[in-house]
């Protein structure tokens, strides 16, 4: 069981330190330098994704808070 929660515990923070990442990759990217698999790409385009980029960061906070209390000691 104590296995389970750890491995758990790792693939929140994977999740979120991914999300993160991609989430800055996007404000940061315009949509032409996008990777051809990402949404958003278009073909020489400059426009920059931001609303995609603050969801990734959103859901990069989520799972940051998910694994803070998953991953929190029980106090009784």
């Amino acid at each position: 069981m104590v296995i389970m929660k750890k491995i758990l515990l790792a693939v929140f923070i994977a999740i979120a330190v991914a999300s993160l990442i991609l989430g800055v990759y996007y404000i940061t990217t315009p949509a032409g330098s996008l990777y051809h698999h990402l949404p958003g790409y278009a073909v020489a385009s400059t426009h920059k994704y931001i609303e995609h980029g603050i969801a990734s960061i959103i859901l990069a906070l989520s799972f940051a808070v998910l694994a803070w209390f998953y991953g929190a000691r029980k106090v009784i």
